[in-house]
């Protein structure tokens, strides 16, 4: 189990997995500026891009695990990494939480709910 563990904390699994999401953040990035923003939510909210994400969480936490600090002066390594575990718990909570919808109101209008989308894991582009 102890070599399963170094490997995921291992700071080339983190190298690579950080090139790949910045090559699908681009890709998603100029898809969405060339055919819209449906296209790009469809890169961004696509179930494989979570599971990268979630494999980046488990290397964080993998990392904190096997190089926690001994001393006081290494306190901004775990400060940095909870950080970005929070992050992502934030995005998973907006994920499964966030009600998003349209309301559309003429002057003087008010109205007591709205339309909600439907949110989920499209298939991607």
């Amino acid at each position: 189990m102890n070599s399963y563990m170094r490997a995921l904390a291992s700071l080339k699994l983190t190298v690579g997995l950080l090139i790949v999401i910045a090559i699908v953040l681009s890709w998603a990035t100029i898809v969405e500026s060339l055919q819209g923003a449906e296209a790009g939510q469809a890169i961004y909210n696509a179930f494989w891009f979570y599971g990268l994400q979630g494999v980046f969480s488990l290397n964080i936490v993998a990392a904190l695990w096997e190089r926690w600090p001994k001393n006081r002066y290494r306190v901004g390594f775990v400060i940095t990494h909870a950080s970005m575990l929070l992050i992502f718990a934030g995005a998973l909570v907006t994920l499964t939480q966030a009600k998003s919808g349209d309301l559309q109101l003429w002057e003087g209008e008010s109205a007591d709910f709205f339309q909600r989308h439907q949110r989920g894991f499209p298939d991607g582009p």
